[in-house]
């Protein structure tokens, strides 16, 4: 990121503190990692963009995440997400992003969600990218403690993590997974980046415990998968090395062309079933060549079985 800017804006008193609501402004480029398929950018990293400019907005305007761990002990990060991407952004597109929102205290993080936008940038026009919210908490190191107590304590209604496994069947599917070290953020919770990449495994997996192949549809029918949002809520702190279960399920297709699903990320709490995030993310296929390219592509058979909307 480039060309930082913090704009102060208007301030408003809540409960008697002086509130500033104030903006920044930064550029970005994808990393070519998120260029998987031909030079387009996956949901993936429009969300690191994203994430990027709301670290600008908390080291412009008081303590960065770092800098609230080492003066206050509690790890910052984001914990509730939403985005919508409007219009595709491609390998090395520039990126001006802008973040707005409330910060009553400059040693802790804003209460409130911060507004989040991007625009893609070119010399032709600037076309708004992404959109959304991002809402961040501090996790406590006696939080974190008290969480590590809990975690993975068998009781009469949960003899494992795995046995909250379901059965695999059209429009389902769960999966175990263990939080290794690259997850998490101040050597102990799973930080955001790592829910990001598990809804993107998730799809994937879904996908392949269905039958339906990314490649065998980019090869014979020139459809490459894309996403219009998706959305992230972390109730519980999930620790490095706990296992999680993760289950996805298709809620609903609308009109043929968009399929929309929730991801579950649970895990075993004092013997109990909890579940400690829940996404939500909605996928369609864009046509890539022929007279329909540019166009969203109509499911088939074969597509609505794998989303559990055979007969509907």
């Amino acid at each position: 990121m480039s060309a930082n800017k913090h704009e102060g804006i208007r301030g408003n008193t809540q409960k008697g503190v002086e509130v500033m609501t104030t903006s920044s402004r930064s550029d970005a480029r994808p990393l070519s990692e998120g260029a998987n398929i031909e030079s387009w950018i996956g949901f993936k990293h429009f969300s690191y963009l994203a994430e990027g400019a709301v670290q600008y907005f908390l080291r412009d305007t008081g303590m960065s995440q770092d800098d609230m761990l080492r003066e206050t002990g509690e790890s910052v990060d984001i914990v509730e997400f939403s985005l919508r991407l409007p219009s595709p952004l491609y390998a090395d597109s520039l990126v001006s992003l802008h973040v707005e929102g409330e910060r009553a205290n400059p040693l802790r993080p804003p209460t409130d969600a911060l507004r989040v936008c991007g625009d893609r940038v070119s010399a032709e026009a600037s076309v708004r990218c992404l959109e959304g919210r991002a809402r961040l908490r501090g996790w406590s190191r006696e939080e974190l403690d008290a969480t590590l107590s809990r975690t993975a304590q068998a009781g009469p209604a949960v003899s494992s993590t795995a046995s909250i496994m379901r059965d695999a069947a059209p429009g389902l599917h769960d999966w175990l997974f263990t939080v290794p070290y690259p997850y998490c953020r101040a050597s102990s919770v799973m930080q955001f980046d790592g829910y990001v990449r598990l809804v993107e495994d998730s799809v994937e997996r879904f996908l392949r415990a269905q039958g339906v192949s990314v490649r065998r549809l980019l090869v014979e029918r020139g459809w490459i998968p894309v996403v219009t949002r998706w959305s992230l809520t972390i109730d519980e702190p999930v620790l490095m090395e706990e296992e999680l279960v993760i289950g996805t399920d298709v809620t609903g297709v609308f009109k043929g062309l968009l399929w929309d699903s929730n991801i579950g990320f649970h895990v075993v709490r004092d013997g109990e079933r909890v579940t400690a995030a829940r996404a939500s993310i909605t996928h369609g296929y864009a046509i890539t060549r022929g007279r329909l390219s540019g166009k969203m592509a109509a499911f088939d058979d074969e597509l609505l079985h794998a989303f559990g909307q055979s007969g509907k």
